[in-house]
């Protein structure tokens, strides 16, 4: 679910799966799905990788419960990584999760719900790759290019913990803080790294000027990231190399009253962002990147 206005979300899970030539066996494969692996919410004090484990494990080992088998795995080991889940996409506990063999809807913030969300996703997985329409390729041409940038640090929380050495990341040039940028493409497969929590509508579209915003500005991070990915198949890879917090449109930059869509309270993510400038200099940075592509 989009726990926060615009409602745009990256709905589309994408995979990879990598297979010996000789053994026809699963070398491995590469999972991306844009939701906050956190359907154990902030109770949970285990250490933990919350459903993307089941997911990891329903691709690999498959899906069976005593004598019943839902899905064959496809072996190998599988890779998640997160895409663009700013905004904020999550499983809030009142979010119901069925239960894939008994088809109870299970709520709450248990193993058990977190296990079914994993199941689900790995049966939705599992079931691509058998489809009719899923894509071989055999071989295909490389392209990379990355580029370090820097962005004004504005966040006084972060100011300070950089301070007292809380935030090991470092500083470039006066209060900026340095990252990286990339892109890269295998024959029809394309990829965007980004240091953070992008938000999808930088990256599929619907930037938005809503009323509250603190600058009085139209959208800047358009046309979306997506149309200047080049191939049939688009993967964002979030939190990818670095980790500078939520990347935020600066048209939907909201600390101050009033705020966006007159609501009370202020929106969520900004405290947990480095500036403003994040979400127009990475868009423009990685735009650079896909345009030099062609």
């Amino acid at each position: 679910m989009d726990s926060r206005d615009p409602q745009e979300m990256d709905p589309g899970i994408r995979v990879i799966q990598a297979i010996d030539t000789e053994t026809d066996t699963t070398l491995g494969s590469l999972i991306s799905w844009g939701n906050h692996p956190e359907t154990l919410w902030s109770g949970n004090l285990l250490i933990s990788s919350d459903f993307p484990h089941y997911i990891r494990e329903s691709v690999e080992n498959g899906i069976q419960k005593d004598k019943t088998a839902l899905a064959e795995g496809i072996g190998g080991t599988a890779v998640y990584i997160s895409s663009s889940l700013g905004g904020l996409m999550t499983t809030r506990p009142s979010f119901s999760i069925p239960d894939p063999f008994t088809g109870e809807l299970l709520t709450g913030a248990t193993f058990e719900k977190a296990q079914a969300q994993g199941q689900q996703v790995g049966l939705l997985i599992l079931r691509a790759l058998q489809a009719d329409d899923a894509v071989e390729i055999e071989k295909g041409n490389i392209r990379l290019l990355a580029k370090t940038i820097s962005i004004p640090l504005a966040n006084y929380k972060f100011k300070l913990g950089f301070a007292l050495g809380v935030i090991n990341h470092g500083i470039t040039e006066w209060m900026k803080v340095r990252t990286e940028v990339s892109a890269f493409q295998i024959g029809p497969a394309s990829f965007i790294t980004v240091p953070g929590e992008i938000y999808p509508e930088i990256v599929n579209g619907g930037v938005v000027s809503p009323p509250g915003q603190d600058f009085e500005i139209s959208p800047l991070e358009v046309p979306p990231l997506r149309s200047f990915m080049p191939g049939e198949f688009k993967f964002v890879l979030g939190l990818a190399n670095d980790e500078i917090g939520y990347i935020i449109p600066k048209s939907e930059w909201d600390e101050k009253p009033p705020y966006l869509y007159n609501d009370d309270d202020s929106p969520y993510g900004e405290e947990n962002a480095v500036g403003p400038e994040a979400g127009p200099i990475v868009y423009g940075e990685l735009r650079k990147l896909l345009e030099n592509f062609k």
